[in-house]
């Protein structure tokens, strides 16, 4: 009998434990659940909010690009400034259109500043055309400037977007 006792107590002891161990992994496993539901909520805000983020740059990418495909001859006020534009021709300078092979490969225009020689490659009309002979005009009235500082100076002027510049 006093066995028994002894035996019902090691039993009532071991029962106790696993209550308390269980309890403990009871704790345990309602905090990792309310710390995985709160990385899991987490993770889905920086989610969204990284798909906003992507929307928004793909958005001003695409403003970015319809600025550059509009019509560069929008009316403005009734007036169309490209229809207007002329480019200014110093006196004395004439004005050649010339094949590639005169220019050379990858060259649209040059300007022989001595002489008021403008060359323009042949191929080119419109805009292209305007853009390249200010661009040489600009070498003849500004012999001082360094090509960047041209190019630079051409962009600033014209009132179109520059295709080269």
């Amino acid at each position: 009998m006093i066995f028994s006792t002894g035996q019902n107590q090691q039993e009532q002891q071991d029962e106790e434990q696993i209550a308390q161990q269980r309890r403990v992994l009871d704790q345990i496993s309602s905090k990792f659940s309310q710390e995985y539901d709160e990385f899991v909520i987490g993770m889905q805000q920086e989610s969204k909010h990284q798909e906003q983020a992507e929307q928004h740059e793909k958005q001003k990418a695409k403003k970015r690009v319809e600025r550059f495909l509009r019509p560069y001859d929008l009316p403005r006020n009734g007036i169309n400034y490209y229809q207007s534009f002329a480019v200014y021709t110093p006196a004395g300078t004439s004005v050649q259109r010339v094949s590639q092979a005169a220019l050379g490969h990858g060259v649209l225009g040059r300007a022989f500043l001595g002489l008021g020689i403008i060359q323009i490659l042949d191929t080119l009309y419109g805009q292209e055309f305007q853009e390249v002979m200010k661009h040489e005009v600009n070498h003849i009235l500004y012999p001082f400037l360094t090509e960047h500082q041209i190019r630079q100076k051409t962009r600033q002027e014209l009132p179109f977007y520059a295709s080269f510049h």
